[in-house]
């Protein structure tokens, strides 16, 4: 059985719905990269960190069921700045490059890992094919409109022949933290847009999978979700964190009418303990 759909709770800038679509996967979706830009005034650069953390939540058993599971799952965020403007970033399953172009627009490259999906996962899915984990890269634009406020652009494209297509995301993220309180509010709302490859892999019936409840299913390229992220963090101390989120994705248009999703509304609350070393 591979893990259930999820997104992991990063809490900084890009792409809510940079993974979507199988629950252990989504930043795995409607997680923000915490894509860290350099600072021209050197007493504001942060050269490297790294977090340990440790995550509970309760996700989908694949994207559009209607019945969640709970895991524990660990959690690994990490940053390194390589020059004034260059830095590199984890985030659990995605790899990163950042590049800094000024004060408010950044550009990056992406490396990340969509976790795959069982026939055992739910009775829904029985007789279908199990769907591998797939490798994807792709490359990302955040430009930050005012403090706190940013609109993120990334796309992924499947370079180990699972899906074979590409997924796209828009997000516009904030982020206002409390003075003097510890206290951290963030949110985000969003669209991810599947090709017709994506859409019908994790969406799709194929012949040879149709029984009485499930027709054959092909689906087209659009948009295919909408979501949205609320999250609050509260920093005990300059290493210690714990965060709360509630993710919220909203399957649409044909995926939405595929035999296979039971429940368009993905609800998935997470929290998670982290120490930043």
């Amino acid at each position: 059985m591979k893990l259930p759909f999820y997104p992991t709770m990063a809490s900084a800038v890009i792409c809510v719905g940079l993974c979507s679509s199988n629950v252990y996967s989504e930043k795995l979706k409607n997680d923000h990269l915490r894509i860290a830009t350099v600072s021209k005034n050197a007493e504001e650069i942060e050269f490297a960190s790294f977090q340990l953390g440790l995550q509970i939540l309760s996700a989908p058993e694949y994207s559009g069921a209607d019945e969640n599971e709970t895991v524990v799952i660990p959690s690994i965020q990490a940053f390194l700045a390589l020059s004034e403007n260059v830095a590199v970033f984890m985030e659990d399953a995605v790899f990163g490059i950042n590049l800094a172009l000024g004060e408010k627009f950044n550009i990056g490259t992406l490396a990340s890992y969509r976790f795959g999906r069982d026939s055992s996962d739910s009775d829904v899915l029985k007789g279908m094919a199990d769907i591998d984990g797939a490798t994807e890269l792709g490359a990302y634009i955040s430009y930050q409109l005012v403090d706190g406020l940013s609109v993120d652009l990334a796309s992924l494209y499947d370079v180990s022949d699972v899906h074979k297509g590409s997924t796209s995301d828009i997000t516009i993220n904030l982020i206002y933290p409390f003075q003097d309180s510890g206290l951290t509010l963030g949110g985000s709302v969003g669209a991810s847009y599947g090709s017709k490859e994506f859409n019908t892999t994790y969406y799709g019936v194929k012949a040879n999978e149709v029984t009485s409840n499930r027709a054959e299913t092909s689906i087209d390229k659009g948009i295919y979700a909408y979501n949205g992220t609320l999250t609050l963090t509260y920093q005990f101390t300059p290493h210690l964190q714990l965060e709360g989120a509630v993710y919220v994705i909203e399957l649409v248009d044909d995926v939405a009418d595929s035999p296979i999703v039971e429940e368009t509304t993905q609800v998935i609350p997470a929290m998670r303990l982290s120490y930043k070393f």
